[in-house]
């Protein structure tokens, strides 16, 4: 089957504070599934006023200690 490509932006290039959309392209996950991820607390978010946000430095350091850097 043929997945569509798609630019996942540089670390540089982020807001300080990004919703679910950007954790899914980095993880390549369902906005559901990543929202499931931060209820459990296995990804570091904050829930303000109904919506999950990720602040770009904590999704950094999560996603290099658990991915090596790489994308999946």
């Amino acid at each position: 089957m043929y997945r569509k490509k798609v630019l996942i932006p540089d670390w540089n290039e982020l807001p300080q504070t990004f919703e679910k959309d950007i954790v899914a392209l980095y993880m390549r996950y369902t906005h559901r599934h990543v929202c499931q991820l931060a209820r459990d607390n296995k990804i570091p978010a904050r829930k303000i006023n109904g919506k999950w946000l990720f602040d770009r430095d904590e999704f950094r350091k999560y996603w290099e200690a658990h991915h090596n850097g790489c994308y999946v």
